[in-house]
């Protein structure tokens, strides 16, 4: 899993260690495991974090802060998360391997936004809606609605959500939140939403053209670009 800064990242926490972690996070809130807390550490109460994704490979250097928006405390000692980025980090030294990793980490610095920025991001909202739109229509149902704070997001936070959205693959999403040019990101996610919209235009055409239910589930079984994009199933 890769979390981003301006996007929430939710977490279901069981393992002891991070049950741990997290009663201590959370310290001074209320339906807590109160024996977990480790009052001496100095994160003690703090509700930040840092997460890197983390393959077979090893741990990614860079990731995002994490801080704790809503927490619920289930019956069998399991803590829910829900957690809000706010910056991302790049990791200069381990030091401390277990029970869970701490690191010294550098809050890495964002490009300001211009012009150029602010007319990607447009673009990308207009695709991204129109991908929507597209997709209810092929699976016969209402639109998902965009979040009402698209239109209002800043460039980079534009950027940042619709990475979040990206499903090829945890390590494509890692790609994008190590790019450091919102410009350039953008770019990225441009190419990917506008060959999905592209995909979803001629699926529908070729519905609206076939009327035999085959036909249409024939064409539906084809390999679709549009799968690059993780669109709400609820």
């Amino acid at each position: 899993m890769v979390a981003f800064p301006s996007c929430q990242t939710a977490l279901n926490i069981f393992e002891a260690r991070y049950r741990v972690l997290f009663n201590t996070l959370l310290a001074g809130e209320d339906g807590l495991d109160e024996e977990l807390i480790q009052r001496e550490a100095k994160h003690v109460g703090s509700k930040q974090f840092g997460m890197c994704y983390h393959n077979d490979s090893g741990m990614a250097s860079i990731g995002t802060i994490l801080r704790i928006d809503t927490h619920v405390h289930l019956p069998d000692g399991r803590l829910f998360v829900v957690n809000q980025g706010m910056e991302r980090f790049r990791v200069l030294k381990v030091l401390q391997q277990k029970p869970v990793l701490m690191c010294l980490v550098e809050i890495l610095d964002e490009e300001e936004d211009g012009p150029a920025e602010f007319e990607s991001a447009k673009e990308l909202r207009q695709l991204f809606k129109e991908l929507l739109i597209l997709n209810a229509k092929i699976k016969q149902r209402d639109p998902t609605k965009a979040p009402e704070q698209l239109d209002a997001w800043q460039p980079r936070e534009v950027s940042y959500y619709i990475a979040s959205l990206i499903a090829e693959s945890p390590t494509h999403q890692q790609i994008m939140l190590e790019e450091d040019s919102t410009s350039k990101r953008m770019q990225l996610q441009r190419d990917l939403l506008a060959g999905s919209v592209s995909y979803l235009r001629a699926r529908v055409a070729l519905e609206g053209a076939f009327s035999a239910p085959e036909a249409v589930k024939d064409a539906g079984e084809a390999a679709s670009p549009a799968s690059a994009v993780q669109m709400d199933e609820g």
